[in-house]
């Protein structure tokens, strides 16, 4: 496996359109990721943003 490359604008966008913050999560701290570990990070706080928006509706 090989580092991650591109730019991480794609991951970061990804957290935007789910209202998750570069101050929340700023994924240049993961420099050094694969792009497949930087997807199952953003994946991942993307499910807890979802399940803490949740438990707020109820």
């Amino acid at each position: 496996m090989y580092d991650y490359s591109g730019d991480m604008s794609f991951f970061q966008n990804q957290l935007s359109d789910a209202g998750i913050t570069k101050d929340m999560l700023d994924l240049d701290e993961f420099a050094g990721s694969t792009q497949e570990e930087l997807q199952l990070i953003v994946d991942y706080a993307i499910k807890v943003q979802k399940s803490k928006e949740d438990q707020e509706n109820d």
